[in-house]
């Protein structure tokens, strides 16, 4: 019998080892799941040192709920660069012990939950607090809290901060998205200076001091929370059956800030008619010296921004599209950042759509980001996946591939699903996770349930495979009015081949005559497609134009003939140099030809200065072209080539 209890005993304390070894440490790209869940943070803040020293001291009541079983278990905070002055686990003095070293990812404190406690039970956590508030620890400058033209202000993540969600260099938090909590900050501040939060305002006043109560009653995930203190006034924009909107903005500022925000609520209605009801209590923006960032119900702005009254002000669109994407639905964790930038730098074109129409406004804008991506973003930051990047750099927490690859793909995700259901589509998503969190497959999951349409190819090659695909084009066949075309994937083998490319050809004819527009769909390595309805007298073929869609590929050369089906000059007896171009490119051929044209990405034939620097190579001037794609095409005696230039201007 005393063997038998020795033996359950030892039973029991491996269990709870094992217990308390599932517990593991918040990870920004991982999801660990804990034993309790944030309900609330009320968070009390002295900011009347704050400026310029950043200094604060203040009091955070964490409210939680145990939903397992707190035995050995842990509540897990985080707090960076402040000091942890005490701790209280229900009115009762506890200790808080610091986890691995602060510059690790998963840094963290640890508060021993009560004996007991059951599950299900509710504890609350306070925590006072002080010192000076920091930013973000490592290379990056931009996450944390910050002091510039007599501001303080806290963006909510780092671009090159391991941890990335940075709310936790002013006040203790559990800082991941993971957990969503509602929010009460009272915040002191001197007479004369504003603080601008998120949620809905009220204030006390004494001789010296104003407080500032910011209520929001809507779960929030803690790197969306912010505070701004600045002497600031504030703009206020209405219109019937929209939230309020507000924009704090310096007295100086305030003229051409009202400017820029000349078109807020009719971006809000549009936004609005596409994907449902604004999900909180207000639209805030304040002006800041860096941003913008997306905290919910208050967007933090830069101020160079608001000063250069430009009324289309993409910016606040993609941030106010945040609210939906990002604020309302959260990312599980950090690897699925995407969803949020993704779709905010979508609805740039979607807003420019609403400006001017599919063609001018949501097709130009779409163009534009490929060229941005192809001309710049590819090269600087190499070839990456949308989810689960890589952080090393080049790349950051927050690559620019999120940003403009992931718009165009989801603009290649509207063409295939086509608009009504990508719409729709998108309003169920957001409305079955609203207020919570998802993941890349929730809304992979959604859209093939509502459009009925397997997505798994779709989202394997261009959301989890890195890279683009590279195409080259050779006309095989003129014959009246039909086109024989080859058409090539060449990317890198590491890039994979893609199953299903959309390319809309642009045939430009003679004389400034409409271009005709044919659509083909890449689906194998190497196939040949057969063109009907093509002008016989057209001079060049431009690919990636046209009214319907923009796909994301780059176009390796188009090699085109005259009048006969037989080649004389193949893409090897051309080259062109520097790749990108800045102020010339070299246009060397190994074969005598008729002319050289430069056409503009929009079917255009540019004049340009040409210089020969021997009997094989020409040099074009481009120091005149503004940056963007450009054709160069080469005439022989039987055939033509067409390259494709970049030009980046400094």
């Amino acid at each position: 019998m005393k063997q038998y209890s020795i033996y359950i005993l030892l039973i029991l304390c491996i269990n709870s080892i094992t217990i308390f070894a599932q517990q593991l440490p918040p990870d920004p790209l991982a999801y660990n799941p804990q034993p309790f869940d944030v309900l609330h943070y009320d968070v009390k803040m002295d900011l009347t040192q704050a400026l310029p020293s950043r200094n604060t001291h203040g009091r955070c009541d964490i409210h939680i709920r145990w939903i397992e079983n707190p035995n050995d278990k842990v509540f897990i905070f985080h707090l960076q660069g402040l000091t942890v002055d005490s701790v209280l686990m229900d009115d009762k003095k506890t200790n808080a012990t610091a986890q691995g070293k602060q510059e690790e990812s998963t840094f963290h404190y640890s508060v021993p939950a009560p004996i007991n406690k059951l599950q299900g039970d509710t504890a609350v956590v306070i925590m006072v607090y002080s010192g000076t508030m920091t930013d973000e620890l490592g290379a990056g400058t931009w996450g944390g809290v910050s002091y510039g033209d007599s501001t303080v202000y806290a963006l909510g993540v780092g671009f090159q901060a391991n941890y990335v969600s940075t709310t936790r260099h002013w006040m203790p938090c559990f800082d991941h998205p993971s957990d969503k909590a509602t929010f009460k900050g009272t915040i002191i501040a001197r007479k004369g200076m504003t603080v601008a939060s998120v949620g809905t305002l009220s204030t006390n006043q004494t001789d010296d001091f104003t407080f500032f109560e910011w209520t929001h009653n809507y779960p929030c995930a803690t790197y969306l929370l912010t505070f701004s203190l600045a002497p600031y006034k504030t703009l206020r924009f209405t219109e019937n059956n929209l939230p309020p909107m507000v924009v704090y903005a310096r007295a100086r500022d305030t003229a051409a800030t009202r400017i820029s925000f000349k078109l807020l609520p009719r971006m809000v209605r549009s936004f609005t008619q596409l994907f449902g009801a604004y999900p909180f209590d207000k639209v805030g923006y304040c002006l800041t010296q860096k941003g913008a960032m997306e905290h919910q119900t208050m967007v933090s702005y830069n101020t160079s921004l608001a000063q250069s009254k430009d009324t289309v002000n993409s910016v606040a669109a993609h941030e106010l599209a945040h609210q939906w994407f990002g604020d309302c639905v959260s990312p599980l964790d950090f690897r699925h950042a995407w969803l949020n930038e993704s779709f905010a730098t979508f609805c740039e074109s979607a807003w420019s759509e609403e400006l001017f129409g599919f063609e001018k406004g949501f097709l130009t804008s779409q163009s534009t980001k490929i060229n941005r991506y192809i001309n710049t973003i590819l090269k600087d930051e190499k070839a990456l996946p949308l989810y689960d990047f890589s952080r090393t750099a080049p790349s950051s927490n927050y690559p620019e591939t999120i940003y403009q690859k992931g718009a165009v793909v989801l603009g290649m995700l509207r063409h295939k699903v086509g608009n009504d259901n990508f719409y729709k589509a998108i309003r169920a998503y957001l409305q079955q996770y609203a207020y919570k969190n998802a993941t890349t497959d929730f809304l992979k999951n959604v859209f093939e349930k509502e459009t009925n349409i397997d997505l798994d190819t779709f989202f394997k090659e261009w959301v989890l495979q890195a890279g683009i695909p590279e195409l080259r084009f050779t006309v095989l066949k003129r014959e009246g009015n039909s086109v024989q075309l080859r058409v090539e994937q060449v990317q890198p083998e590491s890039y994979g081949t893609y199953s299903e490319i959309p390319v809309e050809l642009g045939f430009v004819r003679p004389d400034n005559q409409p271009t005709v527009y044919s659509k083909i769909t890449v689906k194998t390595k190497d196939e040949t497609f057969t063109i009907n309805n093509v002008p016989n007298d057209y001079k060049s073929i431009l690919p990636n134009q046209g009214l319907t869609t923009r796909s994301l590929f780059r176009t390796q050369s188009i090699t085109d003939i005259t009048s006969v089906s037989d080649l004389n000059a193949t893409q090897d007896n051309v080259s062109i140099s520097p790749v990108p171009a800045n102020g010339y490119i070299s246009v060397v051929t190994q074969l005598p030809y008729r002319s050289i044209s430069i056409i503009d990405n929009n079917g255009n034939t540019i004049t340009f200065s040409q210089e020969r620097i021997n009997d094989t190579t020409i040099r074009i001037d481009t120091n005149t072209w503004i940056s963007g794609i450009y054709f160069v095409r080469v005439e022989f005696e039987r055939n033509f080539i067409t390259y494709p230039v970049i030009v980046v201007k400094e």
